[in-house]
């Protein structure tokens, strides 16, 4: 419980804080942000299991290349100040390709190796409708089997009302000749 407690504390949070290189300190929002990039492959018609490789390599390449280009600006923006500009370039470098696409096309790069080809996918299709097809005539099928018993049900009654109405007439006639 202690170690939690530390862990939580400010001054441990400094002190971690304090000890990270600037490019690290530049992308800390770069996890989250990355995996919202990566939630973005969940919006199209793909099953689940190619929607979660697609949002894992674009999620990764857009950390990776924020990574990329945090350390390149901050080695960039570092060396003609004597290490002053290394927090700014390591900011910098990743919000200027963020604004430009570049990091988006390079997600995007990455999620498309895990799309699946237009064969692919009008199989899928095909497979999908055969099921709907199948699941469509299993139900006519029973549909049909239920109105046979219910005809055969109405057929019955009817001939037991008719059986019944020719045995009220036979009585009548009966009781009308006088036994």
């Amino acid at each position: 419980m202690s170690a939690l407690r530390l862990a939580a504390s400010e001054p441990f949070a400094r002190t971690l804080f304090s000890r990270l290189a600037p490019a690290a300190k530049g992308s800390l929002l770069a996890v989250p942000l990355s995996l919202m990039a990566g939630a973005k492959e969940f919006d199209d018609e793909d099953d689940l299991d190619t929607n979660l490789k697609q949002a894992g390599a674009r999620a990764a390449a857009d950390l990776g290349s924020t990574a990329a280009l945090s350390a390149l600006g901050a080695a960039l923006f570092g060396i003609p100040t004597g290490g002053a500009g290394a927090p700014i370039g390591a900011v910098a470098l990743p919000t200027i390709a963020g604004a430009l696409g570049f990091q988006d096309k390079i997600g995007e790069a990455a999620a498309d190796f895990f799309n699946l080809s237009r064969e692919e996918k009008i199989k899928r299709k095909l497979k999908e409708a055969a099921l709907y097809r199948d699941f469509d005539q299993e139900t006519a099928n029973m549909n049909e089997a239920r109105m046979r018993r219910l005809l055969a049900q109405q057929i019955q009654a009817q001939q037991a009302a008719n059986l019944q109405a020719e045995g009220a007439a036979n009585l009548n006639n009966l009781l009308n000749i006088g036994y």
